[in-house]
């Protein structure tokens, strides 16, 4: 799971990587680079 949030923080992301266990957290603005990059980290290439 990917998540794509305005919060920020680094607490915020701790939260969400660790205890969400979210694959992903992206934080916003981003770029459609940052986003597919991700996707496909978590999918793999050619996914």
């Amino acid at each position: 799971m990917v998540v794509v949030t305005a919060k920020a923080q680094s607490i915020d992301k701790v939260l969400g990587l660790h205890i969400a266990k979210v694959d992903d957290y992206i934080t916003k603005p981003f770029g459609p680079q940052e986003l597919l990059e991700s996707v496909e980290k978590i999918l793999g290439p050619g996914q």
